[in-house]
């Protein structure tokens, strides 16, 4: 199923998560997060961009 995130049309579940790891950038993130009420801290940001570096690694 698709949802428009940030203007762009991004693959996602039943549950809303994404499905393709190539379409996540920091625009869909600061998306995801405004929609969860979240603001994201540079910390999060640290954190989120070790995650993505870990999940291309594999």
């Amino acid at each position: 199923m698709e949802k428009l995130i940030a203007g762009k049309s991004i693959e996602v579940n039943e549950e809303g998560y994404l499905t393709k790891f190539a379409q996540w950038d920091k625009t869909v993130g600061e998306e995801l997060a405004k929609e969860a009420n979240i603001d994201l801290s540079d910390r999060h940001w640290e954190v989120l961009n070790y995650l993505q570096t870990e999940h291309k690694n594999e």
